[in-house]
């Protein structure tokens, strides 16, 4: 009889040991739903096993969190687990699930930033991203002290912030980002670009001014070292740079037009007022137009004027720049249609 019991309860545990077993086995291998569906969730830092299970579960991606916390104890993968933003599927097995925890691989946002923006330019693209705010970014690269501690000795990053394409995480922020875009431009800055400024006799914060004149001047990449060469003529001959988007950069409600008294209005970056380059950049220019201010043509041109396609055409005397002002600007003007409105 005690044999009977005892073979008995040996079938009952190796049983219930089969089922444990079974349903362990079904629950690693098998995922919530056949449909690749995304989920994007945040792991909060500290969260227990058993928080994180709950969550997944919520979402959809696990069948029982009770037996996933089982699981993480059974690979002692308690420790490996990540906090952050992760991109999961809702077919996923929960080896699937864990492996994307302890891999912490973490959701990327994409901002870029066109060659020739400026601060306020850049603070309106950083104001995409819900996690990020723009107001912030301006104020941390308007700094000195923020510039100071990039070893810029300037008021602010304007001109230091490389225009590219940046990666950021949902646990980064604004300094995160003006970090990688400082590195950006000490990347670009070689040795080759500071020795060709010192033979120039011309120093970084010059060099990068007068890049972000010529960035906001031309965007076609072919005209940057032609608009290089005006600006470096100009400066030799100790005549003003007389750049369009230097008014502009100190207005502080521009609407589209400069107005004659713009032009007469004195601000430090108004080179229709100033003698030489700004006192700072006006903008963040890219690699082509820092090497165009380096790498000016050999031109003898000191005058340029919008053909009205996007492109310039330049100048060696006044009499044929004036000229040109009226082939390509005022008849144009002229050619255009009435407005409707008075």
């Amino acid at each position: 009889m005690i044999k009977r019991l005892l073979l008995l309860s040996i079938l009952v545990c190796v049983l219930v040991a089969g089922v444990v077993a079974f349903r362990a086995y079904r629950f690693t291998t098998s995922a919530p739903s056949n449909q690749h569906t995304e989920r994007i969730l945040q792991i909060p830092r500290g969260a227990a096993v058993v928080t994180i299970a709950r969550l997944l579960e919520k979402e959809g991606l696990l069948t029982d969190a009770r037996l996933f916390g089982y699981y993480v104890r059974l690979k002692k993968s308690a420790g490996r687990i990540k906090a952050g933003e992760f991109r999961f599927y809702t077919d996923l097995t929960p080896a699937g699930v864990l492996e994307v925890l302890t891999r912490g691989e973490e959701v990327h946002y994409k901002l870029t930033f066109p060659e020739g923006y400026n601060l306020r330019d850049m603070a309106k693209v950083v104001s995409t991203l819900d996690f990020l705010d723009g107001a912030r970014f301006l104020a941390m690269a308007g700094d000195p002290a923020v510039a100071k501690a990039h070893g810029f000795e300037t008021r602010t990053l304007e001109g230091f912030l490389f225009p590219s394409t940046y990666e950021l995480t949902r646990s980064q922020n604004e300094k995160s980002l003006i970090d990688a875009m400082v590195r950006q431009f000490q990347a670009h800055w070689t040795p080759e670009l500071e020795a060709r400024a010192k033979s120039l006799h011309m120093t970084r914060l010059e060099v990068v001014t007068l890049a972000s004149v010529i960035e906001k001047e031309t965007g076609h990449p072919d005209e940057r070292p032609l608009v290089g060469s005006v600006f470096h003529n100009r400066l030799k001959r100790g005549m003003k740079l007389e750049s369009d988007p230097t008014i502009i950069y100190g207005l502080q409600n521009y609407d589209g037009d400069i107005r004659r008294a713009d032009i007469l209005r004195p601000h430090p970056w108004n080179t229709y007022v100033i003698r030489g380059l700004p006192p700072s950049p006006i903008a963040n220019p890219g690699d082509g137009a820092l090497r165009a201010a380096l790498f000016p043509a050999e031109t003898d041109f000191l005058y340029f004027v919008a053909k009205g396609d996007r492109t310039h055409t330049f100048s060696r005397t006044y009499a044929e720049h004036a000229q040109k002002v009226i082939e390509y600007q005022i008849r144009r003007r002229e050619k255009r249609p009435a407005s409707s409105t008075p």
